[in-house]
């Protein structure tokens, strides 16, 4: 697999978590639907998702919010999460960070050994930006679900 793929992914999806977020108040960043994650939640993740990644390649970011969601902590019931607003901030300071380093990786690293293991059978740094950029849509699509629950259009492509 060539890297342009992995990075032109990581464009739309980039662009998309923007788009699936845009216009939702701050009323409704943390209503759940039954036992639903709520998109503060969501949206804080797939940040810390992108430190991660951007650590792992080099990019040395600051996880402004790790103690709410570092190394996969799951929704806390009576924690304060930051608004929307704030984690776009945050997904659009390590996007810039992350690309150039994504865009730097060449054969050889995609084809050496993940940093840690993925439900997926590939063990390479490939397979493993597969599991993240699946990751990354996934959780997007659940954003996306509830805007739409919440009363909102749909997500924009555009």
């Amino acid at each position: 697999m060539e890297n342009n793929t992995f990075v032109s992914t990581f464009d739309l999806q980039s662009r998309l978590f923007n788009n699936a977020i845009d216009g939702i108040s701050n009323s409704n960043d943390t209503k759940r639907i039954q036992q639903t994650n709520h998109l503060s939640w969501l949206a804080g993740h797939l940040v810390s998702t992108r430190h991660t990644l951007g650590n792992i390649l080099g990019a040395s970011t600051t996880e402004k919010y790790a103690d709410l969601f570092a190394n996969r902590k799951g929704l806390q019931e009576n924690a304060t999460y930051p608004s929307l607003a704030d984690l776009k901030v945050e997904w659009n300071k390590v996007t810039d960070a992350v690309r150039p380093k994504l865009a730097a990786v060449n054969a050889e690293i995609l084809n050496g050994p993940a940093p840690f293991p993925t439900p997926v059978q590939d063990s390479t740094m490939a397979g493993f930006l597969n599991f993240i950029q699946h990751h990354e849509a996934y959780h997007i699509g659940q954003i996306s679900l509830l805007r739409r629950q919440l009363g909102y259009p749909a997500m924009s492509y555009e």
